[in-house]
């Protein structure tokens, strides 16, 4: 009987740790890259149009001096978290727009726009990157 009860315990303690670590927007948004990586490459790579579902998430092509895929995965409050991939692997601003990026750290920048609009993208992989945007 206590070995089951270590069982549960062990089990409840490692579903926590779970839901936890998932709600932390990083963590999130890596994980659900690691799921799809390949799925969303064949996308990227076939050049299907401009909003393909890749597990209930849609992705959208931002044109631009670079190409960006992008979708945000999840909203809290004000800001959007997600992934996008740069056909150029370089670092942009949300939806693409026009706002100049500052590198804050290795493979780290932020961005500023009109009004209160910022946010801020880490590399996260060969032409992957991570992304919070505030408006």
């Amino acid at each position: 009987m206590k070995k089951k009860k270590w069982l549960f315990a062990a089990l409840a303690a490692l579903l926590l740790c779970a839901v936890i670590l998932l709600s932390v927007p990083r963590v999130r948004v890596r994980t659900f890259l690691a799921l799809h990586k390949s799925a969303l490459e064949k996308v990227v790579e076939d050049g299907r149009g401009r909003a393909v579902i890749v597990s209930n998430e849609v992705f959208h092509t931002w044109d631009g001096e670079h190409t960006m895929v992008e979708s945000t995965l999840f909203v809290r409050g004000d800001t959007y978290y997600g992934c996008y991939y740069s056909v150029d692997d370089v670092p942009l601003a949300f939806q693409n727009t026009a706002a100049e990026l500052v590198q804050t750290g290795e493979n780290a920048w932020k961005w500023e726009a009109e009004g209160d609009n910022s946010g801020v993208t880490e590399r996260i992989g060969e032409g992957w990157y991570y992304f919070e945007a505030s408006f």
